[in-house]
C-alpha cells in the first residue's frame, strides 16, 4: 500500500483506505470523495505542460460546448496519483 496524506491507497484498485482497512478512507456519506471527485476517472497527464498543451487544444476545438467548459478549467497535480489532471 502506498501512504497518501491520511490515508492509504491500494495498488491493485488506487481506491483510499484508512488505518481500519475501510475502502473509501472510511467514508459513510453519499458524497463522493476526495479521490472520487479529484482523480477517479478523469485523464492522467504526465506534466503540468503536457496538461496545459492538452488545455489550449480543447479551447481550439471547433466545438462551443468544448470551447465554453474549458475556458474555466486549469491542470492540477493530483495529490493521490501525483499526476496532473484538467479540472474546474
Amino acid at each position: 500500500m502506498l501512504k497518501r496524506d491520511l490515508f492509504s491507497i491500494d495498488p491493485k484498485t488506487l481506491m483510499p483506505i484508512d488505518d481500519a482497512g475501510n475502502m473509501g478512507g472510511g467514508r459513510t456519506s453519499e458524497l463522493p470523495s476526495d479521490f472520487e471527485r479529484e482523480c477517479a476517472g478523469k485523464l492522467a497527464y504526465p506534466s503540468e505542460g503536457t496538461a496545459e498543451y492538452l488545455l489550449k487544444d480543447l479551447m481550439r476545438q471547433d466545438k462551443p460546448r468544448l470551447r465554453r467548459e474549458s475556458a474555466s478549467m486549469q491542470p492540477y497535480q493530483c495529490k493521490f496519483c501525483r499526476q496532473w489532471h484538467l479540472g474546474h
